[in-house]
Formats: structure tokens, sequence, C-alpha cells
């Protein structure tokens, strides 16, 4: 564990890497920030990292940006949120579009 000055970040590092298809290795993270008595994270990562919490009903608030000007091509999927699930709040900044979600 390593902190960043007076700023209040931590940074938690694995012994090794994991891989998210270990079965419960989120909730393992979880469980261990929750001892740090950490109580709120951000996590910011590809599509793969942000499905999994996703997917285990980690989540309470989800933020997606999209710019419909911005042409890149073909990438990688953006990860999915529950069907039938509707932004809180929408705010448009230039082109950009952000769109709050809760669960």
């Amino acid at each position: 564990v390593q902190t960043l000055g007076i700023t209040g970040v931590v940074i938690v590092s694995t012994p090794q890497q994991v891989a998210l298809a270990d079965g419960d290795v989120l909730e393992q993270i979880m469980q261990h920030l929750a001892s740090l008595k950490v109580n709120s994270l951000l996590v910011e990562g590809g599509a793969a990292l942000l499905q999994s919490f996703i997917d285990a009903g980690l989540w309470d608030m989800a933020r997606v940006e999209r710019n419909p000007v911005l042409a890149i091509g073909n990438g990688v999927a953006a990860p999915r949120l529950s069907k039938g699930l509707r932004y809180n709040i929408e705010k448009l900044f230039g082109n950009e579009i952000f769109s709050f979600y809760a669960e």
C-alpha cells in the first residue's frame, strides 16, 4: 500500500497479476479495500474490467462519455449496462455528451 502525500490517494497492489475470470477476485479486492476503510472507489479501465464490475453488481454510478462528432473507426465495444436503465442526468460540453447513470 502506497500513499501519495497528503492527497489521500492510496495505491493498493496485488502480490501477483490476477485474472478477472478467477471467480471471486473482485469480491476479495472489495473486502480488502473495506478492511482499509475505503468507502469510495473510482474504476477506470478497459471494457473487460468495467464489465466485470457491472456483472458482479459492484457499482452504483456510471459516467458515460460520448462524442458523436469524433469518428475513430472500429474499436473495442463499450461495457453494457442493464437493459432499461435510464440516465439520471445528461449534459453537453462542446461535442462531448456526459450521461450519468445510477443503479
